[in-house]
């Protein structure tokens, strides 16, 4: 009969999990009970003695979760005297293992089968040998009955070979990557992280961020490389969506700043940083696009260069016809890119640039003195559309950095901008005896101050309201037809109504002040503005935040804007605060739905009652990717463990999916 190692092991790889983990060892007590007091001394364990003085350790938790061969990191105290790992980091050489239960391994050319060498001599606390079958059914075990097996959940079959070598298949040690060795003769890692998910006709669109790591070699045991960030897009026909079936596979280097999809086009933008250049080698620094397995070079002389731009990094964009699986058009500036707006005719790609400019040198002691001011500034370069394809059309400048994709808007040809300004001043004293050089910030430190500005189709200014707010910034911005609103923030919530209707001669026209702050904000109706974000009380100089709230406020007549309903939630958290992705706003469908900590709430809105809670559903708060849509006449709400299915009209609930793990 196979013996389980974790009679031996379980209990201790548990407690470990926590010593592990957070750096806390759960001893036992060192304080003896009473004799004849057989209760544990605390719920972390603890030493009781018998009558006959007989001493019993006992260590354990409140769960019971099985063996934990995957996040167990450290062994401490005790714990090492009860049970062994397979091996143990040499504490004196980190790029070495000791032996333990195993004296070695081995790893097959394609990386995908393990053979763990056994350690002679290994008992169990009885004395009897401890097998290869032993360690493959304390393996099973952990994945069987524990909550963190899923480490080892790629693990597809195990062998025992004779009584000292145990074959562990089809398993890759670290992490489920694969591993690939180009013509340069490197070591490449890759992994597929899938981001976005469109659906086009019969074709299903996956857009992925994938990385890669090139060891370069290990010099005094320090292991060198460099990391290089692609995206990926594979085209799926689901034509039978139970048999997806890969179309074509296109890739740029970078990460993703963002995507859309727009009549059958995905347009892709994504920033490249080149992580190793080399002299004379234009595949090492400039961007590259990807067909299938072949990569062709961004020509130097299809490159725009940025004006007044310092950074190394590139903006790629690229647009990928879906149907046909073909790739119409790229464009690539140097620079960078942060932000996306883009409509059918316009794609508008920005950039924050950053500043030190450097003022006067002066003798202060012993220091030679330098005053700096730093500030930051939006270029924004327009791609017209033609056709799915993008062509270079402008490019321009306006003081300030974006919030977010919302604080653009273009209407009638017009580029309408909601940036804040900052401006840090600080001085460098060197002391060139001593080769010593120190940084202090001026005492007015940072000094900020929120703009509108609207740019022609050339990206040239011809209006503008400055100066808005000093010393608070955009936490969320909106455009409406005519009108732009933007919600600042130090204490108290201001949102301005901006009156656009003359692009020449922009005007605040409106301003409310509420407590809080809204970090989204989404045209509910016609002369109806809703807004999340938290609530704030202030005391003196300290502010403390006090829950999540909702605010719908009238903009019926922008020069007298006024609130007309406001919602507390008991909720410190939601991931609608900072990715709109989360939230999903449908006045037609009565339905303002978002996840906040372990719920995910679907609000309702009539003038007459104001926020009505319709729906709370329990989900994970450590998720961070629960969403909610509707098809049909159904609405879902997906998790990373379970699909819940609601009828749209009344919110009851029609089915639940489970997602299996692993």
């Amino acid at each position: 009969m196979k013996r389980i190692l974790a009679l031996l092991m379980g209990i201790m790889m548990l407690v470990s999990a926590f010593a592990g983990c957070s750096n806390t060892a759960n001893t036992p007590s060192n304080t003896d009970t009473p004799a004849g007091d057989n209760t544990p001394a605390n719920n972390n364990g603890g030493v009781t003695v018998d009558e006959n003085g007989k001493r019993t350790i006992t260590i354990y938790d409140s769960e019971w979760l099985g063996t934990n061969l995957y996040r167990c990191s450290g062994w401490y105290g005790s714990q090492d005297l009860i049970a062994d790992t397979f091996f143990l980091m040499d504490p004196e050489d980190r790029n070495n293992v000791l032996p333990r239960i195993c004296e070695g391994y081995e790893i097959s050319e394609d990386g995908l089968t393990m053979k763990l060498i056994m350690s002679e001599g290994m008992k169990f606390y009885d004395g009897t040998d401890v097998t290869p079958e032993d360690v493959i059914a304390s393996i099973q075990y952990g994945l069987d009955g524990s909550d963190w097996g899923y480490g080892y959940s790629n693990i597809e079959s195990m062998e025992a070979d004779g009584k000292d070598v145990t074959d562990v298949s089809n398993v890759f040690v670290g992490q489920d990557w694969e591993q690939t060795t180009t013509e340069d003769g490197l070591a490449h890692t890759q992994e597929k992280l899938p981001t976005e998910l469109y659906l086009s006709g019969s074709r299903a669109v996956v857009v992925s961020a994938y990385s890669d790591w090139t060891d370069t070699g290990s010099a005094d045991d320090t292991v060198t490389g460099f990391g290089q960030d692609y995206v990926a897009v594979d085209i799926y026909d689901v034509t039978d969506p139970t048999a997806p079936a890969l179309v074509k596979s296109f890739g740029q280097d970078g990460y993703k700043i963002a995507s859309r999809m727009i009549d059958g086009v995905l347009y892709l933008c994504s920033s490249y940083y080149p992580a190793n250049p080399e002299k004379g080698d234009e595949t090492t620094f400039a961007p590259r696009l990807y067909d299938g397995d072949a990569a062709t070079v961004v020509p130097c002389g299809s490159i725009g260069l940025m004006p007044d731009g310092n950074s190394m990094t590139y903006a790629v964009a690229a647009s990928y016809d879906i149907a046909s699986g073909e790739r119409l058009s790229s464009q690539s500036v140097l620079g960078g890119g942060d932000n996306v707006y883009m409509n059918k005719e316009n794609l508008y790609l920005c950039a924050s640039i950053y500043d030190d400019g450097a003022g006067k040198t002066y003798k202060d002691g012993s220091y030679t003195v330098t005053d700096y001011t730093s500030s930051v500034n939006t270029v924004v370069n327009r791609f017209a559309i033609a056709d799915g394809k993008l062509t270079f059309a402008a490019n321009g400048a306006v003081p300030g950095a974006l919030n977010n994709q919302f604080s653009l808007d273009e209407r009638d040809g017009y580029l309408r901008m909601a940036t804040t300004e900052q401006t840090y001043s600080y001085s460098v004293y060197r002391d060139e005896k001593h080769d010593f050089e120190n940084t202090k910030a001026d005492e007015d430190g940072m000094q900020t101050r929120n703009d509108v500005y609207v740019l022609d189709a050339s990206l040239k200014t011809v209006g503008s309201v400055t100066g808005l707010a000093e010393g608070e910034q955009v936490f969320s911005a909106r455009f409406d037809g005519d009108y732009g609103y933007l919600c600042t923030y130090r204490q108290t919530d201001p949102v301005f109504a901006v009156d656009l209707t003359e692009p020449t001669n922009p005007k605040v026209v409106g301003e409310l002040k509420l407590s809080g702050y809204s970090d989204y904000l989404h045209v509910w109706s016609d002369g109806l503005l809703f807004g999340l974000g938290m609530e704030t009380q202030s005391v003196g100089a300290n502010t403390t935040v006090d829950g999540m709230k909702l605010v719908m406020i009238d903009t019926s007549d922008p020069a007298k804007l006024h609130d007309l309903h406001t919602q507390a939630i008991d909720a410190d958290y939601s991931e609608a605060l900072n990715n709109h992705k989360a939230i999903l706003v449908d006045s037609g469908k009565d339905i303002i739905a978002f996840p906040a900590e372990n719920s995910y709430l679907v609000y309702g809105y009539s003038a007459d009652d104001g926020f009505t809670l319709r729906k709370e559903i329990s989900v994970s708060q450590w998720d961070g990717n629960n969403r909610g849509l509707y098809i049909g006449d159904y609405f879902y709400v997906v998790g990373s463990d379970q699909i819940n299915v609601l009828d749209l009209n009344t919110l009851e609930n029609v089915a639940q999916a489970i997602i299996p793990r692993g």
